[in-house]
């Protein structure tokens, strides 16, 4: 865990500067995830999808990295999934 986090919020000495300073990234949590997906199916062959979700970086192990901006962050989407090609033969199941 401990890499993963230095790719999002370590500063390197070579990268540093006056406005952002060096920092060691450290193992933890990075976040809270909070979402909802819903979807709708049109017909056979296309279906409608939609997600919102909600970020909470509050308590985060690496809050006090320089690269860390914000606090909170809400996300949302929409989409439409269709299948183009579908086999006419059933599957055997063996039921």
């Amino acid at each position: 865990m401990k890499s993963f986090n230095r790719y999002f919020y370590e500063v390197q000495p070579a990268h540093a500067t006056a406005a952002r300073p060096t920092y060691d990234a450290d193992a933890g949590r990075m976040l809270v995830r909070v979402g909802f997906f819903g979807t709708h199916r049109i017909n056979p062959a296309v279906r409608l999808f939609g997600f919102v979700r909600y970020d909470s970086y509050v308590g985060a192990a690496n809050r006090a990295s320089p690269l860390m901006q914000q606090e909170h962050g809400v996300s949302a989407g929409i989409g439409l999934a269709w299948t183009f090609k579908r086999s006419v033969a059933k599957a055997d199941t063996g039921l």
